[in-house]
């Protein structure tokens, strides 16, 4: 089974998305609600805008907030996220392709 979440919005800690959403806490609510399903996904696919501005804040916040997934997850970024920062955020996961 595959689960998917989709434009977090990641956004720097105690901030809010548009200055009244709280993406990030709905996001660890999210991860709440996958790490309770029964039966657990085997794979969870976070694509979309990963992040609302593509920094490095947002990425550290976006790995902190996703790190209790049972789950592996494999993220795909959207439009608002900035592939090289990204990259570099996340250079320990093997299934990213890195430039080259």
């Amino acid at each position: 089974m595959i689960a998917q979440i989709t434009d977090l919005h990641v956004v720097g800690r105690d901030r809010l998305c548009y200055e009244r959403v709280p993406t990030n806490g709905q996001l660890r609510e999210a991860v709440t609600h996958v790490n309770d399903l029964h039966p657990r996904p085997d794979v969870v696919i976070a694509s979309g805008d990963l992040t609302d501005h593509g920094t490095a804040e947002e990425y550290e916040m976006l790995r902190e907030i996703l790190s209790p997934l049972i789950p592996p997850v494999y993220m795909i970024p959207g439009n608002h996220d900035n592939r090289d920062i990204f990259l570099e955020a996340f250079s320990d996961q093997s299934y990213l392709r890195r430039p080259g």
